[in-house]
């Protein structure tokens, strides 16, 4: 009897500390992503069309909602010209609520830098 009910505490305990690393994975998946597009930016002075497009997908097919994305558009920078790339997100994810009951949460997910624009323009 002991025996089964210490089994039920340790597999809740996983499945919570499960749900606590879940949303720690994703945010850094989802900086990786936003990371990658800084650095296009910063190399084009600004990002362009279709890699806002492609980040905008990208961040949709790995389950973020209304994605925002804010920079400066491609050649719109001059070299040296610091920027501030941002991108807003939400993630919708179960949670762990009681023993028998998950709810669903939707977390806002941000990535806020600036960069400095590199290229340079003849």
């Amino acid at each position: 009897m002991v025996m089964g009910v210490l089994i039920i505490v340790i597999i809740t305990l996983f499945v919570m500390t499960f749900d606590f690393l879940v949303p720690l994975m994703t945010k850094l998946e989802y900086d990786a992503v936003c990371r990658k597009y800084m650095l296009l930016a910063e190399a084009h002075n600004g990002l362009r069309a279709t890699d806002e497009a492609e980040m905008e997908m990208e961040l949709t097919n790995m389950g973020f909602d209304e994605v925002i994305i804010e920079c400066g558009s491609q050649n719109q920078l001059k070299r040296g010209e610091k920027n501030e790339f941002r991108v807003e997100s939400t993630y919708n994810s179960s949670w762990f609520f009681t023993l028998f009951k998950r709810s669903e949460k939707q977390q806002k997910m941000v990535f806020h830098q600036t960069f400095m624009a590199r290229k340079i323009v003849m």
